[in-house]
C-alpha cells in the first residue's frame, strides 16, 4: 500500500493504492499557496489543516490500509526532500550512491518532519511565494 501525496496551488490530493489500483482518493483544500496566503501564524495553520483532514476519513483510511510508504509530489515535496537530503547528507558521495532511480532512501520520522514544516513556512513568510508557483 502507498499513499501518494500532491500538494497544488490550492488543493491537496491524497491518494491510497495497491499494485496499480486506487483504493481511495480525496482532494482537499489544502493548498500551499491558498494556506499561507490565509494564515500568518504557523499554529492557526496546523489547526486548520489538522480540523480540515479530521473532518474526513483520510486518516482513518491510513490506519485501515497500514501505510508503510508514502511518495509525494509537487514543489513543496520537492523542497522537503531537499531540506532531508541536505541536513542528513553526511557524505555527498555516499548519499548519491544510495540514489536508484530517482529516489533517495532517506526515512525520518513525525518530529523531523515537523522541523522541515517550520522551516518552510517560515522561510515562506519570510520571502513569499515564489511568483513560479501562482
Amino acid at each position: 500500500m502507498i499513499l501518494t501525496i500532491d500538494i497544488g496551488g490550492g488543493s491537496t490530493e491524497f491518494v491510497i493504492g495497491h499494485q496499480g489500483k486506487i483504493l481511495y482518493s480525496i482532494s482537499l483544500q489544502l493548498g500551499h499557496i491558498t494556506i499561507t496566503r490565509r494564515f500568518s501564524e504557523v499554529e492557526k495553520m496546523r489547526e486548520h489543516i489538522r480540523s480540515v483532514i479530521f473532518a474526513t476519513d483520510l486518516v482513518s483510511r491510513v490506519k485501515r490500509y497500514n501505510i508503510k510508504n508514502v511518495i509525494g509530489s509537487s514543489g513543496t515535496i520537492r523542497k522537503i526532500e531537499k531540506l532531508v537530503y541536505k541536513g542528513y547528507a553526511r557524505d555527498l558521495q555516499e548519499d548519491v550512491q544510495e540514489l536508484h532511480g530517482f529516489q533517495r532512501n532517506k526515512s525520518f520520522n513525525k518530529e523531523d518532519l515537523k522541523r522541515l514544516v517550520e522551516i518552510l513556512i517560515n522561510e515562506e513568510m519570510e520571502n513569499g511565494v515564489n511568483e513560479r508557483r501562482i
